[in-house]
């Protein structure tokens, strides 16, 4: 193998994604002064239907956008079954959004992984790009009047998961979740 290739490699990816993230956050900052229209993005739904994120207007929202392939994606799905399962009560709306894959595969992941959130797909790529997105997993956390709060590249840890969604749920409720296994 070679090294210098390989660490000149990784580093490449590192500074890439650390750039993606500071892109992203500033992103996240900007549409929090500016109302964004992140709302009027459409996803496709299992039976084919488009589905307008504006739907849920009114709602905290989590899109998480992730793949079955996906080594980090599979890490934190269980963390966010859990939040949404505990602060669903909470008018917490939890949509994840599949990159790229067919019906088929993800209804089976679902099914193993034991998800109940409402899984969506974006078969062209076309929502993620519309959030700019080049990372997955990333999550977009928007309050009940469309407004992004937090925008997270890469894997979420399950205490982040606690902070965005502090930002997104009445702040006079306390977030429940449960602690990792």
């Amino acid at each position: 193998m070679n090294w210098p290739r390989f660490l000149a490699l990784v580093c490449a990816v590192y500074v890439t994604a650390l750039c993606s993230h500071s892109r992203l956050k500033a992103q996240a900052a900007h549409g929090a002064q500016n109302n964004s229209d992140v709302l009027h993005v459409a996803v496709t739904a299992s039976d084919g239907s488009r589905i307008l994120l504006k739907r849920y207007a009114g709602h905290p929202l989590w899109v998480n956008f992730f793949a079955t392939w996906c080594p980090p994606c599979l890490i934190e799905l269980p963390d966010i079954e859990r939040r949404y399962l505990l602060n669903k009560e909470k008018d917490l709306i939890v949509i994840g959004i599949d990159q790229q894959e067919d019906a088929a595969t993800v209804a089976k992941f679902v099914q193993t992984q034991h998800l109940t959130f409402p899984i969506v797909t974006d078969t062209d790529g076309s929502v993620a790009e519309s959030f700019h997105l080049k990372t997955l997993p990333s999550s977009i956390f928007i309050d009940a009047n469309g407004i992004v709060r937090e925008n997270h590249s890469g894997q979420i840890m399950p205490d982040d998961m606690d902070l965005a969604l502090a930002k997104i749920l009445n702040e006079n409720d306390r977030i429940t979740a449960l602690p990792t296994p």
